[in-house]
């Protein structure tokens, strides 16, 4: 055990010396912080992505099929609060590459979501519900009334890296809608690969979730940044 010990910590010294003298490594040396240029890469293709795609003309639901969705909820005795309907409205609407729908647990978020979906659907555009835990896809599926729901993992792997091509129900429809959950658990490199897909498909981003939450595993923080 002792042995093994010390070979573990002598590993750690010898990755903490290749990552401390990589060229890839930024640091901040007044803030006391570390990162890499492939990071900062990462987050500025996806900033760029949301700031470039104001306004794109993607996934834009009409006004009457938002208006039916709003009115669903309504008629169903459980109707959108005005803040619910206000980010229903705009988001469903917007066009842009990528909107943020930002809250704390027991928000409305999921209910929210649920309203963003019908009124898609109504307008005949696909709306994949993504997180990053299967549990988590789950929920997605089960409070949001998603109908097509998968980890982000399965996803990117199906279609980054699969041979041949993703399975049927793994391809991205153009034009379709990709709702994120639980966002501030998605790393950089997720977000940069998800970007790439929506670019390629034509596709638009919602992320869901609330950034004072548990973060990502990776390095991360988007969400952040992205909602400011």
């Amino acid at each position: 055990q002792h042995n093994s010990g010390v070979e573990v910590a002598a590993r750690i010294d010898r990755v903490t010396d290749e990552l401390l003298t990589s060229r890839d490594l930024v640091i901040d040396v007044s803030e006391d912080r570390y990162t890499t240029l492939t990071t900062l890469g990462r987050e500025e293709r996806v900033v760029d992505f949301a700031e470039q795609g104001q306004s794109a003309g993607i996934a834009v639901a009409a006004q009457d099929d938002v208006s039916a969705a709003i009115e669903a909820r309504t008629i169903s005795g459980q109707p959108l609060s005005s803040d619910q309907e206000m980010a229903v409205d705009y988001i469903a609407m917007s066009g842009n590459r990528l909107d943020a729908l930002v809250g704390p647990a027991g928000a409305g978020k999921s209910k929210t979501v649920e309203a963003l979906a019908d009124a898609y659907e109504r307008a005949g555009i696909p709306v994949m519900g993504l997180a990053i835990s299967a549990g988590a896809a789950e929920v997605l599926r089960e409070e949001a009334g998603l109908e097509w729901t998968s980890t982000i993992a399965k996803l990117l792997w199906e279609n980054d890296v699969r041979r041949g091509g993703p399975q049927i129900e793994f391809t991205i429809p153009r034009g379709a809608v990709m709702v994120i959950d639980e966002a501030s658990m998605v790393s950089s490199e997720q977000f940069d690969r998800l970007v790439d897909l929506a670019d390629e498909h034509q596709a638009k981003i919602i992320v869901v979730g609330d950034y004072r939450q548990l973060g990502s595993v990776g390095a991360g923080g988007l969400f952040r940044l992205l909602a400011s």
